[in-house]
């Protein structure tokens, strides 16, 4: 499994994680990004990808904006019909890119259909569309008291958000080493399923400073990466 971190394709920030050690990056899209700028600036770095589809639609455009930037999958929440999203993933496929759909344990700013927050919904899910897999972000899980029995779903899990998440007084998209105990129980249960993909140390964006990922990357590669 590879440590990797998420945020969108900022020149400043690319380079930053770049000289800092990063490989696995997660990018956040949007209509502002999808352009043939931002993919020439991209595919300018040695990064490996994973695309987070915008939170308020999913189209060709995303696919395309994925394929042309070599990514390996996209990750996306349930913001579209079960029509569109089973069209993404056939598209998706396509191009030999995976699609995963995230559970979601809080309140989104936009409308979802069918979002997934327990076990059985993901269970409906997958039988609805063929070839899904699952994102699990550790601090949802946690939020809907689904953690860690999420992980059961060993197969079909092919990405991974991690936060420093403890509760929500002390609030969200917390660093990973501030609650390393967790961090290292991730690592643990990640290993026992054999798990190969991206383990995204998620940060809210006032987090996207050097010193932080710098604290990140040199806690946490060797343990991920081992």
């Amino acid at each position: 499994m590879f440590l990797a971190t998420k945020c969108e394709p900022r020149l400043a920030k690319l380079k930053l994680l770049r000289d800092i050690g990063f490989k696995h990056l997660e990018l956040y899209t949007s209509r502002e990004w999808i352009t043939p700028e931002v993919i020439d600036r991209a595919l300018s770095f040695p990064f490996e990808y994973v695309v987070h589809a915008p939170i308020d639609y999913f189209d060709e455009s995303v696919v395309k904006f994925a394929r042309e930037i070599g990514a390996k999958g996209i990750n996306t929440h349930k913001t579209i019909t079960d029509e569109q999203l089973y069209k993404m993933i056939v598209l998706a496929h396509k191009h030999d890119l995976f699609v995963t759909l995230e559970n979601e344990g809080t309140a989104q700013k936009v409308p979802t259909f069918g979002s997934i927050i327990n076990l059985q919904d993901w269970i409906k899910a997958k039988e609805r569309f063929p070839g899904l897999k699952l994102c699990i972000d550790v601090e949802h899980a946690k939020i809907k008291e689904v953690y860690p029995e999420i992980f059961t779903f060993a197969s079909d899990i092919k990405h991974i958000h991690l936060s420093g998440y403890i509760n929500d007084e002390i609030g969200h998209e917390r660093p990973v080493y501030e609650n390393h105990e967790q961090t290292l129980e991730v690592i643990k249960l990640l290993k026992l399923i054999g798990y190969e993909g991206f383990v995204v140390c998620e940060h809210d964006v006032e987090f996207h400073t050097r010193a932080i990922w710098e604290r990140t990357f040199n806690d946490y590669v060797a343990l991920f990466e081992e």
